[in-house]
């Protein structure tokens, strides 16, 4: 099979984890095209291109498609990884060069992270996947005709998210990877109030910090801002417990991290919603509908620790098993193209 993808392929970024994926599975591509270099050029240029999908990076990013595919015939497949900062006139060009174009986000592309850009190319392409149920009517509306919509759960990369820490030698302790919040912040500060060591990771957590300066490095502990890589999947998988909180921002009901964290072997605290009970049972996930559940389910589970490693395997053998973007990509590639290129 003829392909080629389009899309942002730093190391750690779920892109790169879902290019990796269609190598493994369909081979080669003839063509790719990494948009990041473009993205981080100057600092007035970032700005622009992050914060409103506009200026010289865009048309940056079309001279280097158009040129990078000017002397490529017919594509079987042209997969398309978060198109927000790609050009109709670039759109336009690749739907002549390929059989079927196909655009894959993580992320809310019309409620959030809007960009003209790709609002004005949704009629271009022939498949459509997205993992937000709320934005289904939004595709529906804007595609052509004959495009479909698939949507479909996020995914883990095994090379990432998998448990590198023994049982026994985990922390005591709740992980928390994400943005500081308002909600956020009055749970982390009810659980430090409980005697729950909280290790940290994510922006803008420093006024948190501050007020809770008698608990650092004792109870509280703050890795920084980002991490990225093994570290991690080995973050998460230092501790027990990880909480799977959902951000306030967006109407999501579960995030990326609801199965990185049991690929990562720690046990996972998750909102009691329609979501999270259809991805795992009683028996793989912690639920709660308010933060006391947080603390009773924490201090119970550490009474019966053969019962929580019980829990721990089972969360992890189930996305291990049925949400890699191997096996996402694979069940996408299904539904567009003949099954002998895929299997």
């Amino acid at each position: 099979m003829r392909w080629a993808y389009i899309g942002q392929l730093e190391q750690g970024s779920t892109s790169r984890m879902r290019f990796e994926a269609l190598q493994m599975i369909l081979g080669d591509e003839i063509c790719s095209v990494d948009l990041s270099p473009l993205l981080h050029t100057s600092k007035i240029s970032d700005f622009l291109a992050w914060r409103f999908k506009e200026g010289p990076a865009i048309g940056k990013i079309s001279q280097s498609i158009m040129g990078q595919f000017e002397s490529i015939d017919c594509v079987d497949l042209i997969w398309i990884d978060k198109a927000a900062f790609i050009a109709k006139d670039a759109m336009k060009f690749l739907r002549q060069k390929a059989s079927h174009l196909l655009h894959f986000t993580p992320d809310p592309a019309f409620v959030y992270h809007k960009s003209r850009h790709f609002l004005s190319s949704v009629g271009l392409y022939d498949t459509l996947v997205t993992t937000k149920r709320y934005e289904l009517d939004h595709y529906n509306q804007f595609k052509s005709e004959g495009a479909s919509v698939i949507l479909v759960p996020q995914g883990i990369d095994l090379n990432v998210h998998r448990d590198s820490c023994a049982f026994d030698d985990k922390k005591v302790a709740i992980s928390f990877i994400g943005h500081a919040e308002p909600s956020r912040i009055r749970l982390l500060n009810y659980l430090l109030n409980q005697g729950i060591p909280i290790y940290l990771a994510g922006r803008g957590w420093q006024s948190c910090i501050s007020r809770n300066k008698r608990y650092l490095n004792n109870t509280l502990f703050y890795a920084g801002e980002g991490i990225y890589g093994s570290a991690y999947g080995e973050f998460l998988s230092s501790c027990l417990f990880s909480l799977g909180l959902v951000s306030d921002l967006a109407p999501d009901l579960t995030t990326t991290r609801t199965l990185e964290i049991p690929a990562c072997g720690s046990a996972i605290f998750l909102p009691r919603n329609e979501e999270s009970v259809s991805l795992f049972g009683e028996d793989e996930a912690f639920f709660y509908s308010g933060q006391e559940d947080i603390v009773t389910q924490y201090f119970e589970s550490l009474a019966d620790m053969s019962a929580l490693k019980q829990k721990i395997c089972k969360a992890k053998e189930r996305v291990q098993r049925d949400f890699t973007y191997e096996s996402i990509i694979r069940n996408i590639l299904n539904q567009c193209v003949p099954w002998e290129v895929c299997k």
